[in-house]
């Protein structure tokens, strides 16, 4: 068997000492360890949870003002639809009043259908002093 060394007093003091301080620091060691993965850990989750909540934010935010212009771009062309189709049918009624129902044949009813308001304002004015539906149409 091996050889038994006693120990003093102040030696044994001395080892309990080393051994509590080493103790001490393996705490503060795992400790530190702990906190910073702790650390880590929340950085990372919070930045997972801010990332998500601002990606819904985003999306939520986009699709408002998504649907804000949609509606607003749908309403403006609407109305200006609503008015161009008012043209048409102002001057459709016009040229039958003017020329008699059988000169609007489909060919004609299809141009004012189809025509910018620009070329409907332009044939209305040219009612007032053609002598014929093609007068109206020509150039």
């Amino acid at each position: 068997w091996g050889v038994v060394k006693y120990l003093s007093a102040d030696e044994s003091a001395r080892m309990i000492a080393e051994a509590r301080e080493k103790g001490r620091k393996d705490m503060e060691a795992y400790r530190e360890t702990g906190r910073r993965e702790g650390l880590l850990e929340g950085e990372q989750k919070g930045r997972t949870e801010g990332l998500r909540e601002g990606e819904q934010k985003g999306r939520t935010e986009g699709l408002r003002e998504g649907e804000q212009k949609g509606r607003t771009e749908g309403l403006r062309e609407g109305e200006q639809k609503g008015r161009t189709e008012g043209r048409s049918a102002v001057l459709l009624r016009q040229l039958a009043k003017r020329f008699g129902p059988d000169a609007l044949d489909s060919d004609v009813q299809e141009r004012l259908r189809t025509a910018a308001p620009e070329q409907l304002d332009l044939w209305a004015e040219r009612i007032l002093d053609a002598g014929s539906i093609d007068e109206i149409f020509a150039g």
